[in-house]
């Protein structure tokens, strides 16, 4: 059975994509399907098995799946996150000296004596 690969993202536009075109759902529905029932058996079972569920028990039941298939996505995309640079490479003349501060190099400052660092 071949394994498909989720693909890689860089902005939240791409990431919802991934999630409503169901790139997630072959891994995410399995979790969210175990976690939520474990939930919802913990949580309401009581109510269920009495037959005193109305609107407030559906949507907390509908919450136990929702909840942990959007945790279980957001792990699932958080591994294939492409993240671009903060900032441009930058080339070794422009690079700090060790050991000397930023100003000093950069501006010609002098030192308390009238020396020039």
């Amino acid at each position: 059975m071949a394994r498909s690969i989720m693909p890689t993202w860089s902005s939240p536009r791409q990431a919802c994509a991934l999630v409503l075109t169901g790139a997630t759902a072959r891994t995410c529905l399995p979790v969210a399907a175990v976690v939520g029932t474990v939930l919802t058996v913990v949580n309401q079972g009581t109510v269920l098995l009495a037959g005193h569920h109305g609107p407030a028990t559906v949507a907390r039941v509908a919450a136990n799946y929702v909840i942990p298939f959007c945790v279980s996505s957001y792990g699932a995309l958080s591994a294939v996150r492409r993240i671009a640079p903060a900032c441009p490479p930058v080339a070794p003349d422009q690079q700090p000296l060790r050991g000397t501060p930023p100003t000093a190099r950069s501006t010609g400052a002098r030192d308390r004596s009238g020396n020039a660092s």
